[in-house]
């Protein structure tokens, strides 16, 4: 799946495959593509045009991208539509799918578009797009633009979408699984997203080897996906890490001492108050231990706009508990919490936008604009994804590692172990800053430091002596000895 314009191996692949159905020349087409992402608009468009207007498929759709998007010529969505039409007639899967997103998304559509918006979808999704694939899903699941639900469709799908490894379509399969009770399905499916390295595959897989539903109760199984999930650093992270305590701490921890008082609080209205004795409801280690009790608080906060309650229970409806999972209600109230100002809120929000996922279509616009809020908002994992977004030229911005190091620098500053590292890194090679080698070893051990275990600690801590050597030859070399 294309999830950024950067080629992927995959993707090359299959760009390659479609520059030789379409007969055309190779290298200029790539070359354009190269420069392209570099930010060299004006170059892509010399070596695009003119292979476009001699009918090469994959260049008409590139070129259809440029008035899309605005990079290198005027933003024209109907020059963009034009050139997307004549590539998608040469059977280009690509701007099919662009098609099927002009007439579906880019307009207020009639009946009338809907139904050619879903034939160029149909078109692409048999070609094996798997955009295509997982927006067809979409459609068919929720209904949207007067298109029936029909979930069986919807399941199909989808399964073509994730037989291609599609994050977002395995997602809603373990969803209508889930929903069905049917856990040897949602093993499946969270088995592969695991593989893959998602973090919401390894939590999902984790819990089902520790209640043994759908397959046998392993604690070996359960304990080694539940730490690998537990290594990341998002919303899936945190649970794993939550239920781990749970399995390292199983007997019940007491109320605390000034529960009545809270309780008391939250039942006289107090948003605050009535989030606090949904944590203490929701915490797998408390002897208050009560889901169902922990949304009904939740709601009620959540219901008077308080931010981190509306959060808490779009967690509740995500992962299906005191409440059956429900994707529609956990995206209204990540939403509501996200335009309350809940930074982890806004950056989920924008890696479903980024992904199109839960639901959510894909628009790197709000995925963008989503992701700055919570950077903006000085939140960890935000930063990183914003620093990763420019070092590699994702998520809808171009590659500026001037830009990738001020918000690695960002989320160093606040004690993140990733961002102090790939700081380091930086400093190191002059990456985007000006080469610093004492600089690179103060970030190095500030990572090194963390006593976490993970990972990127570890790289950092294997990294250092390194470092030192490569500081203490340097000043050797700037205080040669006298000769003799």
């Amino acid at each position: 799946m294309m999830l950024h314009l950067q080629l992927t191996p995959l993707l090359a692949l299959v760009v390659g495959l479609a520059l030789v159905i379409t007969g055309a020349s190779a290298g200029p087409v790539q070359d354009g593509e190269a420069a392209y992402q570099k930010g060299d608009y004006e170059t892509a468009l010399k070596l695009w045009r003119p292979l476009a207007e001699q009918g090469d498929a994959e260049a008409q759709r590139s070129l259809g991208w440029m008035y899309d998007t605005g990079h290198g010529v005027p933003r024209d969505k109907t020059q963009a539509t034009q050139w997307y039409l004549k590539s998608a007639e040469q059977g280009n899967a690509r701007a099919q799918n662009r098609l099927g997103m002009t007439y579906i998304y880019g307009r207020k559509p009639t009946a009338d578009d809907v139904a050619v918006g879903l034939s160029w979808f149909e078109k692409a999704a048999y070609q094996g797009n798997v955009d295509s694939q997982r927006i067809l899903g979409e459609l068919h699941e929720f209904g949207d633009f007067g298109i029936p639900r029909d979930h069986a469709q919807a399941i199909a799908w989808f399964r073509m979408a994730a037989k291609q490894d599609d994050v977002g379509s395995m997602h809603r399969l373990i969803g209508f699984a889930a929903n069905a009770n049917d856990y040897v399905e949602v093993a499946k499916w969270s088995r592969r997203l695991a593989e893959l390295g998602n973090s919401f595959g390894q939590y999902e897989i984790g819990i089902l080897y520790a209640e043994g539903k759908g397959v046998p109760k392993d604690q070996v199984q359960a304990l080694a996906w539940l730490q690998k999930a537990a290594s990341q650093h998002d919303f899936s992270a945190s649970l794993a890490r939550k239920y781990l305590e749970h399995l390292e701490s199983p007997d019940p921890t007491p109320p605390p001492p000034d529960f009545d008082a809270i309780r008391h609080k939250a039942e006289e209205g107090n948003a605050e108050a009535q989030n606090k004795l949904g944590e203490l409801y929701r915490d797998a280690k408390s002897a208050l231990k009560d889901d169902a009790q922990a949304v009904v608080w939740f709601r009620k906060a959540a219901e008077q706009g308080y931010a981190a309650a509306e959060s808490n229970l779009a967690d509740m409806y995500f992962v299906g508990k005191g409440v059956p999972p429900d994707h529609e209600l956990f995206v209204y109230w990540l939403r509501r919490a996200a335009e309350h100002g809940d930074a982890s809120s806004q950056l989920t929000l924008s890696r479903m936008y980024f992904n199109g996922m839960s639901g959510v279509h894909r628009d790197d616009a709000l995925g963008l604009q989503w992701l700055t809020k919570a950077a903006e908002a000085g939140y960890a994992a935000a930063l990183l994804d914003m620093a990763r977004a420019y070092d590699f030229g994702r998520k809808g911005v171009s590659k500026d590692r001037a830009r990738a190091a001020y918000w690695y620098e960002e989320a160093a500053q606040r004690g993140d172990v990733q961002g102090q590292y790939f700081l380091a890194e930086r400093y190191e090679s002059g990456d985007g800053v000006v080469k610093d080698i004492d600089k690179a070893i103060f970030w190095m051990r500030k990572a090194a430091d963390h006593d976490e275990g993970e990972f990127v600690q570890n790289l950092a801590a294997q990294a250092l002596p390194r470092l030192e050597k490569r500081r203490a030859s340097q000043q050797e070399g700037d205080h040669p000895r006298a000769a003799n």
